[in-house]
């Protein structure tokens, strides 16, 4: 069987966060995942950073991102567990920094870690997805490729230290150089098993 033919043909719906996935066999190389990836699951990828962008003020964006609403209004699955006495509380550190001011996408995600890192039951799957959300409506993209969650998973696949925080999208695969920092995190969550597979042949 070939590698395209190894790669599965039916169309995967976009789901938020990082869906497993089920291949008719596990993908040969980087550059099958990355060639999957632009296929099936880039466009909702942008579509959802699309959503923040498109938000009438930056207030309504805050409280989107601080509540983890998605574009159809509803909790993000990312979020769904979340408290929603914590998640007020991060609206309400939120708007205690000048979060506008910042100029780049890291400086935006070290003052979103500052105000809701502590925050019980906030973890740094939050941190970024808040920072991602903000960043889509201020049109700050992530020059770094930061590490949580599942995205650790598939960077340690990669060589990663688990205690890695962030990494250079340059340091990546040379397949991976196709895609934007911000993709590189989705890919290596949503194929975080498959890059393992990958690294044990």
């Amino acid at each position: 069987m070939s590698t395209k033919q190894k790669i599965v043909k039916k169309k995967v719906k976009r789901q938020s966060g990082c869906p497993p996935l089920r291949f008719d066999d596990h993908p040969e190389s980087h550059a099958e995942i990355v060639r999957h990836y632009k296929k099936f699951f880039q466009a909702g990828a942008d579509s959802e950073s699309q959503h923040y962008a498109e938000l009438g003020s930056f207030d309504e964006a805050l409280a989107d991102a601080a509540y983890a609403k998605a574009a159809d209004g509803k909790r993000h699955p990312h979020q769904y567990r979340l408290q929603r006495a914590n998640l007020q509380k991060v609206h309400q550190r939120l708007k205690q920094y000048d979060l506008e001011s910042c100029e780049t996408f890291h400086e935006l995600f070290v003052m979103v870690h500052e105000a809701i890192a502590s925050i019980s039951g906030i973890g740094e799957l939050m941190v970024y997805d808040t920072a991602h959300r903000l960043g889509a409506y201020l049109q700050l993209k992530p020059e770094y490729v930061y590490l949580h969650a599942g995205v650790r998973v598939g960077a340690t696949a990669l060589g990663y230290k688990p205690s890695t925080k962030w990494i250079e999208p340059t340091s990546l695969p040379k397949p991976f150089q196709k895609l934007t920092a911000g993709e590189m995190e989705d890919c290596l969550c949503i194929y975080k098993h498959a890059l393992h597979a990958i690294a044990d042949q």
